[in-house]
């Protein structure tokens, strides 16, 4: 019913984007009189496509992100964190996404950009802990892609892999290692 967005334009970037845009659009239709559309709440630095949805929008700077999201988890009870001092329009702000979050506990989402450092992402869980949303509008999973420790030796292993033989299908998405390999790998 509610997303307030930290800096996330998940609606215009990343490997949920269709999915995530297929799901807020099904919140904008308005077929009986008894429909609501969702709302949503965007704090950003740049203009995303994420923002121009949305009814509230706040333009702050990438490092205020954080004093936002200190707010928002204040306001909504998230222990051990203080508001500290805003400027008047994002206190504004602060106050009335946390107001509209707190009225749809469990059927709501506070959304941290992946660009935010990890104390905004630990802010909006700590928001969607309080307000009792994970397993309703919040499902945690393990990481897609795992980071090796040593990239150019997991990359050297595939390379092996393949002279070998054993590499029936490979799959890159987002990448060429042809450009980017090291010569020395002849990929």
């Amino acid at each position: 019913d509610v997303i307030v967005s930290l800096d996330a334009d998940f609606l215009g970037a990343g490997a949920g984007q269709l999915r995530y845009s297929k799901d807020f659009g099904s919140r904008r239709k308005i077929s009986t009189p008894k429909d609501e559309q969702n709302r949503l709440y965007v704090a950003e630095p740049v203009p995303t496509i994420t923002g121009a949805k949305a009814e509230h929008r706040i333009a702050v700077q990438a490092h205020s992100v954080h004093a936002l999201a200190a707010a928002i988890a204040a306001a909504v009870g998230v222990a051990g964190v203080s508001a500290g001092s805003l400027p008047e329009p994002v206190a504004a702000f602060a106050k009335a996404a946390a107001a509209d979050l707190m009225a749809h506990r469990g059927k709501c989402v506070a959304v941290a950009g992946d660009r935010q450092p990890a104390g905004v992402q630990i802010l909006a869980r700590a928001i969607n802990e309080a307000l009792g949303n994970a397993g309703h509008t919040v499902h945690y999973t393990t990481p897609i892609t795992a980071s090796p420790a040593d990239g150019a030796a997991s990359l050297t292993e595939l390379v092996t892999a393949m002279n070998e033989g054993k590499v029936d299908m490979l799959l890159i998405v987002d990448t060429n290692p042809v450009f980017t390999a090291p010569a020395n790998l002849k990929f």
